[in-house]
């Protein structure tokens, strides 16, 4: 039988002599209700009533016009998630966070200003069924179990099956499982240090940066002779590709520039031919008309003409020579810009390749680390416990985490998150949620 508690708010004055009996009848029915309620009127009034509560209210009020006793109001209601009970003819009306006294004082007061009665109904509300309390963790059986008064931290644990168990032979194998997945951690984090920097060194190089920016989380840990060598190893090849690419590109500049200046000497020497040729010109243009008005000699005219076909030999030689010059400056320059192109195509294949490599081995640490992590935390001999309770603030509706004992009390609604301690080994049970595989520190966004 389900413990109540009968509030009576209001006793019937006594009848007129003729209703005695009545009265008498209906006083040793309420004595009964009281009786039956007292084991559990400590408890009912500390407890106060949250969602998913069950209860049942009985209204009973007493017609003095019949002798009867009547009951306006009966009936069995669980409290919504909003912490109200919808009651015949007053609608919804609030119980949450209210103990059993409080909520009948409620109702009683809520009848008579609705049916405009003279005297205070007598309310009994009475809990069939408390709400449900949640274990969740390193338990055999998690999930949402009935309430009942009493119930501790130790108890609640006992309902759901006690604290996981592993297999002996199943914490072997995940020993050994651990081991190859520790090989590949230790393998794969030295391993994704040295193509991180590579990474950094090649991304400056790439935008011709002055000095390489490695990750901020390799900084900080420089104190580590192996990653302090390795920075220093990747700043020394930056250094070395970086002169090595300068000084040829110089040297191919340097090379443009001489041609250029060797292109500038020769047109220099075909002006000064031009204006030769064209002396000699004018020369043997006058012998001839000179000749033509019988005022020189033949002989001089030959002469002349040899002089110009000399000088005219010497020009086209020299803009041959300049044709050749231009020819090698243009391949000068475009090796210049050949060497840039060339560079950067090699740098991005090879930027892509370190990117295509650092991919591979975050999804092999991905895959080993929760391996690892949870071989390592196979329970041993001294397993070690955490509780913790996250609990509802029934009038602010805030939730609150709370640390528990083994014989901290449980209240309906409460949620016990049971968990093997952090510096203890565990294997995680059945209800415990999914391990976030984060790999290493620096491990990119999709990595977790």
């Amino acid at each position: 039988m389900s413990r109540a508690r009968l509030i009576q708010l209001n006793t019937p004055n006594p009848l007129r002599r003729g209703k005695v009996g009545a009265f008498l009848a209906a006083k040793w029915i309420f004595l009964l209700l009281f009786c039956l309620g007292r084991p559990a009127a400590a408890h009912a009034e500390e407890y106060r009533l949250g969602p998913q509560d069950k209860i049942r209210v009985s209204v009973v009020e007493w017609f003095a016009a019949t002798n009867e006793l009547r009951s306006p109001l009966t009936g069995e209601y669980t409290i919504s998630p909003a912490g109200m009970i919808s009651l015949p003819l007053l609608g919804d009306t609030s119980a949450a966070g209210l103990d059993l006294p409080a909520l009948a004082k409620a109702i009683s007061q809520k009848l008579r200003a609705k049916l405009s009665l003279r005297e205070l109904p007598t309310t009994s509300v009475e809990i069939i069924e408390f709400g449900p309390f949640y274990v969740l963790g390193e338990v055999e059986r998690p999930g949402a179990y009935p309430y009942r008064p009493g119930l501790t931290v130790l108890r609640c644990v006992s309902l759901a099956g006690g604290f996981y168990r592993i297999n002996p032979a199943v914490a072997v194998q995940a020993e050994r499982d651990a081991a190859t997945a520790r090989a590949t951690l230790q393998a794969g984090a030295a391993r994704i240090d040295e193509l991180r920097a590579r990474e950094a060194r090649l991304n400056a190089e790439l935008s011709g940066g002055k000095t390489v920016e490695f990750p901020a989380d390799m900084l900080k840990r420089k104190w580590n002779s192996s990653i302090a060598q390795l920075l220093r190893l990747e700043e020394t090849i930056f250094e070395a590709r970086r002169r090595a690419f300068e000084t040829a590109l110089e040297s191919e500049r340097n090379a443009a520039t001489l041609l250029e200046k060797e292109l500038e000497a020769h047109q220099g020497q075909g002006a000064s031919l031009k204006r030769q040729a064209d002396g000699i010109q004018r020369q043997v243009d006058n012998q001839r008309n000179l000749q033509a008005k019988g005022l020189a000699l033949s002989g001089r005219e030959f002469d002349l003409d040899r002089i110009l076909a000399d000088v005219e030999v010497k020009q086209r030689d020299l803009e041959s020579r300049a044709l050749r010059a231009r020819q090698d400056r243009g391949r000068a320059e475009a090796a210049a810009l050949n060497a840039e192109n060339r560079r950067r195509e090699e740098i991005a294949s090879e930027l892509q390749q370190v990117q295509a490599k650092l991919a591979e081995l975050w999804q092999q640490v991905r895959t080993a680390q929760p391996i690892t992590t949870e071989a390592e935390r196979v329970p041993g001999k001294n397993r070690a416990f955490t509780f913790n309770i996250v609990r509802k603030n029934l009038e602010s509706g805030s939730e609150t985490e709370i640390t528990a004992t083994e014989s901290t009390p449980i209240l309906p609604g409460d949620m016990l998150r049971v968990q093997f301690g952090s510096d203890q080994p565990y294997s995680p049970g059945p209800g415990r949620s999914a391990f976030k595989t984060g790999a290493l520190e620096g491990a990119p966004k999709g990595a977790e």
